[in-house]
């Protein structure tokens, strides 16, 4: 489409290293020429790019999840509670409502992964709707945006103040996606809308899951697989599941900053809307889970400690050599460390802060530049 309209560009275009030093006003800029075809307008290249890389891994995110929670169960990590324990919070989300019904341990359980499972199927019937026609208004939203107050001015470079306004407009105008070209703009608000989708539907997902796993707290046990059978001592699944989701959260803050950096701050309110939903999401989806998954492996070494003690003791007082056997097993049990929230192998780092560190900085260094640069 952008062939036919001849807005696609040549490689002579590309000149993400000039433009990207004129909107930081990295030492000296030369005046930029208003001409935006796509090969030019690499922020929307990444974008797009973005948008492709989530889709595999949205769909990677929902099989790992199906997948956690059988795993945690069978490798003995996840044990039913004999008495829930609610805590104000577990009431708040309504976890205390949805199981407390159930009269044995193992259906409690049972009812609140029922509960999730129902909560996405009621998503499914009518959330996706809603989902696609917001995706769609934001995508609008942000086109409306670039119309009313153009784009690009922060690659504007040594254009003179007078000039300026001109310049907005023209760069506009030339722009692959503008107004002016209806095809590529059709083009673009299929792309915004489907990469909105994307990210809303993500985050429903992973709100489930994370309202999932801290009901998991109140009517089970967050123990160990002592046989280490996965690696992971039975805490793979939502190691991988947490890896995909400091993906995600890693990619759309990106994508957030790339979006701030081509629409300038004249266009914020129009991008509120994905500013809004990366704020939220990020500390509900990384200190969620950090926070339910606060002394497990303390609580998990006592409970094993407690049950070698009983079967040691049971045909009567320990010799001098099993007292030393039993002695050093113990040793061992209190050096085992789970935790499952690890970004890389070997490498523990709190997702909630690599994930927000480059997003913030390049936000925020686009915003001070562009407010220190102003003309």
């Amino acid at each position: 489409m952008t062939l036919q309209q001849g807005t696609f560009g040549s490689i002579s275009d590309f000149q993400i290293y000039r433009d990207t030093k004129a909107s930081l006003n990295l030492g000296q800029s030369t005046k930029s020429s208003p001409r935006f075809p796509f090969l030019r307008d690499f922020t929307h290249i990444i974008l797009i790019s973005v948008i492709c890389l989530t889709i595999p891994v949205v769909h990677k995110q929902w099989r790992l999840l199906a997948l956690s929670v059988p795993a945690l169960v069978d490798s003995g990590a996840l044990k039913p509670k004999s008495i829930p324990i609610y805590s104000r919070l577990h009431k708040m989300l309504l976890i205390e409502r949805c199981v407390n019904s159930r009269p044995t341990a193992a259906t409690r359980l049972h009812a609140l992964i029922e509960s999730a499972n129902a909560g996405m199927t009621r998503a499914g019937h009518w959330g996706l709707w809603l989902i696609t026609v917001g995706s769609f208004f934001v995508a609008v939203f942000l086109v409306v945006g670039a119309n009313q107050n153009g784009i690009f001015k922060a690659y504007s470079g040594d254009v003179p103040a007078a000039e300026l306004s001109t310049w907005v407009e023209r760069s506009y105008e030339s722009w692959w996606a503008s107004i002016d070209h209806p095809g590529g703009m059709l083009i673009y608000l299929a792309l915004m809308g489907i990469g909105m989708f994307l990210v809303l539907v993500q985050n429903l997902v992973g709100l489930v899951a994370v309202w999932t796993f801290y009901g998991f707290t109140a009517v089970a046990d967050l123990d160990i697989d002592w046989i280490d059978r996965d690696g992971a001592y039975g805490w793979r699944g939502v190691t991988d599941v947490y890896r995909t989701i400091f993906m995600s959260l890693s990619m759309h803050g990106i994508a957030m900053s790339i979006t701030l950096l081509a629409f300038g701050i004249e266009n914020v309110p129009w991008v509120i809307t994905v500013l809004v939903i990366w704020s939220i999401m990020l500390p509900t989806v990384t200190l969620g889970p950090m926070y339910a998954l606060r002394g497990m492996s303390d609580a998990a070494q006592e409970r094993r400690i407690s049950e070698l003690l009983a079967a040691a003791t049971t045909t009567g007082p320990l010799t001098a050599i099993q007292g030393e056997e039993l002695r050093k097993i113990i040793q061992e049990v209190r050096t085992v460390e789970v935790r499952p929230l690890r970004v890389i192998n070997r490498i523990e780092l709190p997702a909630f802060f690599v994930a927000v560190i480059l997003p913030v900085i390049l936000t925020g260094l686009q915003i001070y530049f562009s407010l220190a640069g102003t003309k």
